[in-house]
């Protein structure tokens, strides 16, 4: 009898064909959000909740880094321990992340990874970490309305936040907002399951 594989299996298999067709095959380094003993209840690229977050790519920051580890916090804060967290592009890219730093077949390649880490988690949200990531989001999958929460490393103070500590108030708000709505969208389907 066929047993259909877990979204954890599935997860694992995926990310081994990534690293074996971008790091082994083309020596361009990857990189999946991972567990942190800093945040060990958050699971990272392995969650496997009905909501993802999608960052637009990894940098060359050294890990656990700060601004990794306050968005890992506050993942926990508001109960999202086992979100899929991923990013558009799985590899690290030096300087400006912008699109267009990615060729045609990079960008083919992760629009179908992302197809199947949809198809895995089957989300009932996905929320676009950052401009860069709703920016592709919407544009190479306009069928799916995706929510936005501001990218966790505009922690240091820019021309849109003044100080640290009006970023933190902000992200920790819109992450509220974005539980919320979750929240909502999983009532509605109780509810019309009780129907």
């Amino acid at each position: 009898m066929f047993m259909e594989k877990d979204k954890t299996t599935q997860l694992l298999e995926l990310r081994s064909s990534v690293i074996k067709d971008t790091y082994d095959k083309q020596w361009k380094e990857v990189w999946f959000f991972p567990m942190f003993k800093e945040v060990p209840e958050v699971n990272g690229y392995l969650g496997t909740k009905s909501i993802m977050f999608v960052a637009f790519n990894p940098s060359f920051g050294k890990y656990p880094e700060k601004k990794i580890i306050f968005y890992y916090q506050n993942l926990k804060d508001v109960g999202f321990f086992n979100a899929h967290l991923t990013d558009c592009f799985k590899i690290k890219k030096v300087g400006n992340t912008t699109n267009k730093s990615f060729d045609v077949e990079e960008t083919y390649n992760a629009i179908e990874i992302l197809k199947k880490e949809i198809s895995i988690i089957s989300p009932k949200m996905i929320v676009c970490v950052g401009r860069d990531a709703e920016t592709f989001f919407k544009k190479n999958f306009s069928s799916v309305g995706p929510e936005y929460l501001p990218h966790y490393s505009q922690r240091i103070p820019g021309k849109r936040y003044k100080s640290r500590d009006q970023f933190v108030k902000e992200f920790t708000e819109e992450m509220q907002k974005i539980r919320n709505k979750y929240d909502k969208i999983l009532q509605s389907k109780t509810n019309q399951k009780s129907l």
